[in-house]
């Protein structure tokens, strides 16, 4: 009984009876001449037929040969066909992406990568979920996601993304209502805008070169949009991103507070599965989030 029919000894078999000849099947096939010489005899070895005859002027194919080269060619052309396919598939990305961040990081940071995703990877899709929750990477079928803080999923991996620049702001009529802090240790003294999850005794803003500094507040809110509005209403001071509150600082909506003091900007995060999962179209985007 001979051996399992070699595809790659096949594969030289078709092309040297496309071209009529070993040497110009080699030199397509980048091959040397001997080892498409001896693909050939292994095959027809292994197979117990001849499939070429040779003379000193030509090579032509035996029945047998026509016969093979008729049944083959068109398995090696699908073969070759789906080879490619899977090859491409690997090397660029492809299919749907599910990437989550809250709503105001999923209009200011994935929004705008997403679109240039789309645009240099024609097989690709992004579905950006908003959320201002702590979304399951399994349950929801995330790929990744955009989060502020430290990792506590020791199951993802964790980069750095370009910092946001924060900035303090009060409102005209909370101003004229309790003033404005002159130090950070003043925020003692002052309604902060917190967040739901700052409900301890022991809340800090971090200053760059400073230690941090407690504050205090009656009004916790969920999002920076929250916040935003919050201060616009005078309820307190609040730390935004920059973008967030410039436009409204310009128009003397709000005013910018403790500006000698540079606070520390706020630091986001990509999350991801392990790089041993990570597939070529989470990689991609990745990059993108990295690169800006």
């Amino acid at each position: 009984m001979g051996k399992s029919l070699d595809l790659n000894a096949v594969r030289v078999f078709v092309k040297v009876a496309e071209l009529g000849s070993l040497s110009a099947a080699a030199t397509a096939m980048k091959l040397p001449i001997s080892t498409v010489s001896r693909q050939l005899a292994a095959l027809e070895q292994n197979l117990s037929v001849r499939f070429i005859t040779r003379t000193t002027r030509r090579l032509s194919l035996t029945d047998e040969g026509r016969g093979f080269y008729q049944r083959m060619a068109p398995i090696i052309e699908e073969a070759t066909a789906v080879e490619r396919m899977l090859r491409n598939s690997i090397d660029e990305p492809h299919g749907l992406l599910r990437v989550t961040a809250t709503s105001l990081f999923a209009s200011h940071v994935l929004a705008p990568v997403a679109a240039k995703y789309i645009t240099l990877y024609q097989d690709v899709e992004v579905q950006i979920i908003a959320s201002n929750s702590r979304l399951d990477f399994v349950d929801e079928g995330l790929d990744l996601a955009i989060r502020a803080g430290p990792l506590e999923d020791s199951s993802l991996i964790s980069r750095s993304l370009k910092p946001i620049p924060a900035i303090l702001s009060a409102a005209p009529g909370y101003e004229a209502a309790h003033g404005l802090p002159i130090m950070p240790a003043d925020l003692d003294h002052h309604q902060a805008i917190l967040f739901n999850e700052d409900t301890d005794q022991n809340v800090v803003w971090p200053f760059i070169d400073l230690e941090p500094v407690p504050v205090t507040g009656r009004l916790h809110v969920n999002s920076f949009e929250q916040a935003f509005q919050a201060a616009l209403s005078g309820a307190g001071i609040a730390r935004m991103p920059k973008f967030l509150c410039e436009q409204a600082i310009s128009d003397g909506q709000l005013i910018p507070v403790l500006t000698k003091y540079e606070s520390q900007p706020f630091q986001l995060y990509v999350l991801y599965p392990s790089r041993r999962q990570l597939s070529r179209k989470v990689r991609a985007f990745v990059d993108l989030l990295l690169a800006g």
